[in-house]
């Protein structure tokens, strides 16, 4: 019976590919019909390989660690390169849609509850999710032999993840040891928990599997501890400032409110004592500040705003808010504060 360690690299590679990687997040897998004729042309039955149902069931569990559902068997028909005998390289990296940061949708059901999230989200990139679950796999599998080491951890089978991974998280600008851009609300002083990894020392001397590694855990705790910050001290962004004439999204919903704008009328509802309460909750200015800044998590640089922001809070985007400011049409129309024009709903 064939054994990964028997198998010719490119094959054993295949394999390993084929089990860890779930298929938005495969860079150069075969499809089941490729790989078994791949293992035809080297004499070898797809049904003989010896790990074929241990890795199956690894990356089934990868799959159910991750809320995803699927046949394992069906994962990259339709895809790989027509040339079976290459071996996945960096050369043939995509950038899968599961790396893009999610965007937070709006609630179902309105629940006006200081500090309550509305709905259940995970901030972090699922494409990132799979791959940390396919790096604690390797390590599962790398213990079983060296042999089975040397296979799980060659570069080849990595390269392409990684290649993708930074492509989609650009290096910032390395903020070096300046404590205004490392010290936060989830960053301790002294901390460089900020601090890319690509621009440590210690980057040069890992190995891909390991670089890959770090990254994925960087960029999880910078979606997880952004999504946080931005959900902290929102409140200036929804209230006015009655010494300013300061953009809030209440001063901005008064204004539709009344004056309805070009495709909107005033709804049936009267406007509430406090738009802060009845709209304008934590949660919802929170999933504005996300759903506007999110992306530049990918940008490659600390933006003013966002970084600000990681660091100490929405408020941080007080001077910007009018930028949220083009969202109030659509959370009034959602609360019955204003309709669309008769007209408007014809065309649609």
């Amino acid at each position: 019976m064939a054994t990964l360690e028997t198998l010719p690299r490119d094959v054993a590679l295949h394999i390993l590919r084929f089990a860890l990687f779930p298929d938005d997040f495969d860079y150069a897998s075969l499809s089941v019909g490729e790989l078994k004729l791949l293992l035809k042309e080297r004499h070898v039955s797809f049904d003989d390989v010896a790990e074929k149902h241990e890795l199956v069931e690894l990356a089934r569990t990868s799959d159910a660690a991750s809320g995803t559902e699927g046949d394992v068997n069906q994962r990259g028909v339709g895809r790989g390169e027509p040339d079976y005998f290459k071996p996945p390289t960096g050369a043939t990296t995509k950038l899968p849609p599961s790396l893009e940061v999610p965007t937070l949708p709006p609630p179902e059901v309105f629940v006006p509850k200081r500090d309550a999230p509305q709905v259940p989200f995970d901030p972090v990139p699922v494409g990132v999710t799979f791959g940390l679950n396919a790096v604690k796999a390797a390590v599962h599998i790398s213990t079983v032999s060296k042999e089975r080491k040397r296979v799980v951890m060659d570069d080849t089978l990595w390269s392409a993840p990684l290649d993708a991974l930074k492509k989609e998280f650009e290096a910032e600008k390395d903020p070096g040891t300046d404590k205004r851009l490392n010290e936060g609300l989830f960053a301790p002083p002294g901390s460089d928990k900020y601090r890319d990894p690509r621009h440590k020392e210690s980057w040069d001397t890992l190995s891909v599997f390991n670089r890959y590694q770090v990254l994925l855990s960087y960029v999880k705790v910078l979606c997880e501890d952004f999504f946080k910050a931005c959900q902290h001290n929102v409140r200036s962004l929804a209230e006015y400032d009655n010494g300013t004439t300061r953009p809030s999204l209440a001063r901005e919903a008064d204004s539709v409110w009344q004056n309805g704008g070009k495709d909107h009328l005033r709804g049936d509802k009267e406007r509430p004592h406090d738009w802060y309460d009845a709209v304008f909750t934590d949660a919802t200015v929170g999933r504005m500040v996300w759903n506007s800044l999110s992306p530049c998590l990918t940008s490659g640089h600390t933006g003013r705003d966002y970084w600000a922001v990681l660091l100490g809070g929405a408020n941080a985007f007080e001077n910007r808010t009018r930028y949220l400011c083009e969202d109030v049409p659509h959370e009034l129309e959602k609360h019955g504060y204003i309709k669309r024009k008769p007209e408007l709903n014809q065309l649609a």
